[in-house]
């Protein structure tokens, strides 16, 4: 029998990865970098790091990433205001940890909702068929003035109060207005929208809807984001307009120009 085990295990890489500043904005190498780190740390607790953590130098990452130590060091510094790792110096090296690592490395957090709720909805499902025949059960008999359970055939509509259904409409949450705008602005569509939820939900804290509208606006006439630049890239993406230095220094620009 073939064997097709792969030694030293894996990692898991999101394909949000593709709309990063590290991926679209960044020199390829710390990208490199990046994925080095993911690679070298701890995949599990162990006496000395935790797990998405471990011991670096520098110049290792460097001669293994065909890279130079400035660009390592650069490459961290802008993990580290990105929010993604937290650094720790030592006498020998540096301790990196990987801020998101659970999130990001944890297979059910890429499953879909209907994945997720077969199971359970399958329970409730197996409850529900239960329910519905003891109530049938219970519905179809009566007690007689002689003790005994008789069957019957009708119920009196006319005793029953039916209650109107429910409106399915509903006013659009502050999210949806942010991915709406955005499209709207940019003309771009945004793909998958549950991707980047939590990321417009942490705007939504520190700017409101309308500030958020008049930054993508001045997003929007920056040439060199939206594809004016040598190599026809564009930046403006949701992942990137919804970073909260960006909202701050457009909306600033945007303040500024009117």
């Amino acid at each position: 029998m073939k064997n097709n085990h792969i030694p030293n295990g894996c990692i898991l890489l999101a394909r949000t990865l593709e709309d990063s500043e590290i991926w679209l904005m960044k020199p390829a190498i710390w990208l490199k970098i990046w994925i080095y780190i993911l690679l070298n740390v701890k995949y599990e607790d162990t006496k000395l790091f935790k797990r998405g953590s471990n011991f670096f130098k520098y110049e290792v990452v460097a001669t293994n990433c065909g890279a130079t130590y400035n660009q390592v060091e650069k490459c961290v510094k802008f993990l580290k205001e990105a929010g993604d790792v937290a650094t720790r110096k030592s006498t020998r090296g540096i301790v990196i940890s990987v801020l998101k690592y659970d999130k990001y490395q944890s297979l059910d957090n890429y499953k879909s909702g209907t994945e997720i709720g077969t199971e359970a909805k399958s329970e409730r499902n197996k409850s529900d068929t239960i329910t519905k025949e003891t109530n049938n059960i219970t519905n179809n008999t009566s007690l007689g003035n002689d003790g005994v359970s008789h069957s019957t055939s009708s119920i009196d509509q006319d005793s029953v109060a039916v209650s109107p259904p429910p409106s399915s409409a509903k006013p659009p949450s502050d999210v949806s207005k942010v991915f709406d705008l955005y499209e709207e602005i940019s003309k771009r569509t945004i793909r998958k929208r549950s991707i980047y939820v939590n990321k417009a939900k942490s705007a939504l804290k520190d700017f409101t809807v309308e500030e958020i509208r008049k930054a993508f606006a001045a997003m929007s006439f920056d040439k060199w984001i939206t594809g004016d630049n040598p190599g026809g890239v564009i930046y403006f993406t949701i992942e990137y307009a919804l970073r909260k230095n960006k909202i701050e220094h457009y909306l600033n620009t945007y303040i500024e120009n009117t």
